[in-house]
């Protein structure tokens, strides 16, 4: 008897670990890698129908109606953070914005298309 073929499902995030809110170590958006100088922990909450995903030390924060949704979010807030802030030219940066683009700089150590 001949078996079937085999179904490839495609790996996401949430099939890699039980929990992808603790110990992550890169952010994946649209084709790039944040490979992150140190693992990070984000908070996950819920606020009526929405989750919200974030990393407080960087005020970056996700939102969706799923998990998936808002981790989403927040990989897409992170990239818009590191191409405002993370590559910017601090001259045209105010002192805060300086802050941030050094705390973020520390944070990814490389990012890889």
């Amino acid at each position: 008897m001949k078996e079937p073929p085999r179904v490839l499902r495609r790996r996401s995030p949430a099939t890699l670990a039980a929990n992808v809110t603790e110990n992550v170590a890169q952010i994946l958006w649209q084709g790039r890698v944040f490979h992150l100088s140190k693992p990070i922990d984000l908070t996950i909450e819920r606020e009526g129908a929405y989750y919200v995903i974030g990393y407080q030390p960087l005020g970056i924060t996700g939102y969706g109606h799923s998990e998936r949704e808002a981790l989403e979010s927040f990989a897409d807030d992170f990239s818009f953070t590191w191409d405002t802030y993370g590559m910017a030219r601090d001259g045209d940066l105010t002192q805060d914005a300086r802050d941030l683009k050094q705390n973020l700089r520390r944070l990814v150590a490389r990012v890889a298309a």
